[in-house]
């Protein structure tokens, strides 16, 4: 899919709501499909994830990410002491019956490192982040309204994501 921008949005219902500090305008949205291409997805990620993640003994750094069909991957460097491995994750991606957008950590590729002992520290990253939550020992919800919200993006969103399609090429959420 040849797409130019960074979001292509279709069937959108919104509203314009006084923004919290009284002056100017809000947009709410109410439904819609929004889809990114794959540029589109790695510049977001790369936003929300860029830099050190520090968690207790460990440093995450991202290194990339893609999509495909299904999900992601998304490529990190966890430093500890002398410890300097790159680590891949297959990441589902699917509704989380909540309104969240549910990332399910399909596949870890640790190379020396046991996937457990990683895994604690990458899921123990989560809760310090706003928007993020552990839902299950391979799983993370994502409640974009707050997530969006801790970054000052000048959006909100009224409903929850109820289909997810994520392909080699673009990534569709539909609220």
């Amino acid at each position: 899919m040849e797409m130019p921008g960074d979001l292509e949005v279709n069937g959108l219902r919104l509203s314009l709501e006084p923004s919290g500090a009284g002056k100017g305008i809000r947009p709410v949205i109410h439904g819609g499909d929004v889809t990114m291409p794959n540029d589109g997805f790695v510049k977001i990620v790369t936003h929300f994830l860029g830099g050190d993640i520090v968690v207790p003994r460990v440093k995450l750094r991202f290194v990339s990410c893609a999509l495909t069909d299904g999900g992601a991957d998304l490529a990190l460097r966890v430093k500890r002491g002398l410890l300097d491995q790159k680590v891949r994750l297959r990441l589902g991606l699917e509704p989380a019956g909540n309104g969240d957008l549910r990332v399910n950590i399909e596949r870890v590729d640790v190379g020396r490192l046991p996937a457990g002992w990683l895994l604690d520290f990458v899921l123990g990253a989560v809760e310090r982040v706003d928007g993020l939550r552990k839902s299950g020992a391979r799983s993370i919800d994502i409640n974009l309204p707050v997530l969006l919200a801790s970054h000052d993006v000048p959006v909100d969103i009224s409903t929850g994501v109820s289909a997810v399609e994520a392909t080699a090429s673009a990534l569709t959420i539909r609220f």
